[in-house]
């Protein structure tokens, strides 16, 4: 499996474990978090896991069994392993009850923006500013999520290495107002509202974001952020 760049980056809740149940879970073979430090980098590598499964494919127990000699991606995918569910075709290796996977962290270079909705940013604002301010209206990405309730077909994918949407909220206000969304397993852990201010002389993004995540997760997140969207980088 490769962790590209459309796969889940950090920020991001801590994961969760398995929990025993009466019937066996569907497989789920989830890509690692790419570390943003890494990726910022442009650091890669690949890693050979080893795993231990139980009669349901669970993953319970995870060992590097070639590293990336990167000790951060080899802790992402040790991450990421202890939550798969294996098919039985990929059991059908084991020896002994294990079986070895490679995680793979690369950037796809050739990734481009895929476009839903026409983009109406303002030719004034592709250089500008931006702020923190804060945003008060909702507790969770989940909730200000759950308020837009935006139609794919009004969003664009920003040419981002994370699963992330974009799209101007027209219904907020007379004012240009978008929003971001970053998601973890499907599931929004970053709201960002970006707000357009100044003018033509003084450019200027107000950037307001709810994180879900760790305070670290969180900081990253915001700086991340802050380095301005692609087709609107900050200043310098």
């Amino acid at each position: 499996m490769s962790a590209t760049t459309w796969a889940e980056v950090e920020p991001a809740l801590a994961p969760a474990t398995h929990t025993a149940t009466g019937t066996c879970p569907p497989p789920m073979n989830r890509p690692p978090i790419y570390p943003v430090a890494m990726m910022r980098s442009g650091k890669g590598g690949t890693v050979l896991v080893n795993v231990a499964t139980d009669a349901c494919g669970r993953v319970v127990d995870a060992q590097v069994k070639r590293s990336s000699g990167v000790a951060m991606l080899d802790e992402a995918a040790i991450t990421a392993a202890r939550l798969w569910v294996l098919t039985p075709e990929q059991r059908a290796k084991q020896v002994d009850g294990r079986v070895e996977r490679e995680v793979s962290f690369a950037m796809d270079k050739t990734v481009r923006s895929v476009s839903y909705a026409p983009l109406d940013w303002p030719r004034t604002h592709r250089r500008p500013r931006y702020e923190l301010e804060p945003l008060e209206a909702f507790a969770t990405a989940r909730d200000a999520s759950d308020a837009m309730k935006v139609d794919v077909a009004d969003t664009i994918k920003p040419p981002y290495p994370l699963q992330s949407t974009f799209f101007r909220n027209r219904a907020a206000s007379p004012q240009h107002e978008y929003w971001m969304f970053i998601y973890k397993a499907g599931a929004p852990t970053v709201a960002a509202r970006y707000r357009l201010a100044g003018g033509e002389d003084d450019p200027l993004v107000k950037l307001a974001l709810v994180c879900d995540g760790t305070p670290d997760a969180c900081d990253q997140a915001r700086a991340f952020l802050l380095r301005g969207l692609p087709f609107a980088k900050a200043q310098r």
